[in-house]
């Protein structure tokens, strides 16, 4: 029964919480997004509703559960590509420090989650130097936004 979960180290009460949420989510986004009800009451109790139809049949949990990692990657891509966009769009005369930093922040945990990859150009302790500086450099970058942000 919780097969797929078990390798997601995901057991008990979790293994129906988690597949109504983001079920949940993915309708209220779509709903909302469509704009099909004009009161969000009636979004969120039929976002309810189609959750909990979708936890109580095992077939369906279980496919959700399956394809909870993907969804996750793409909903984090969907998120980057948004950034990128509003970043470069150029509507704005002054850019955004906060989110140029929150990219930066996601570039940076990407690559040190490949450090296993790229530990073939860098020896290892030199790969943890420069994930350190970059890191540093970062948190200067997000101090500096504050700063600019505080100062407008």
């Amino acid at each position: 029964m919780f097969e797929q979960f078990f390798l997601l180290g995901i057991e008990g009460p979790m293994a129906y919480i988690l597949p109504f949420f983001l079920m949940f989510a993915i309708v209220y986004g779509a709903l909302d997004f469509a704009g099909m009800f004009k009161n969000r009451k009636v979004v969120l109790l039929v976002s309810i509703i189609l959750a909990l139809f979708a936890i109580s049949l095992e077939w369906v949990r279980m496919s959700i559960v399956t394809y909870m990692p993907y969804a996750a990657l793409v909903f984090i891509v969907f998120f980057f590509i948004g950034f990128l966009k509003k970043l470069f769009s150029g509507k704005d005369k002054n850019p955004d420090y906060t989110l140029l930093a929150v990219i930066i922040m996601l570039l940076l945990l990407f690559i040190a989650s490949q450090g296993d990859m790229l530990s073939s150009f860098f020896p290892s302790y030199m790969f943890n130097e420069i994930m350190l500086a970059a890191g540093l450099v970062l948190i200067a970058f997000i101090f500096y936004a504050a700063y600019k942000k505080g100062k407008s």
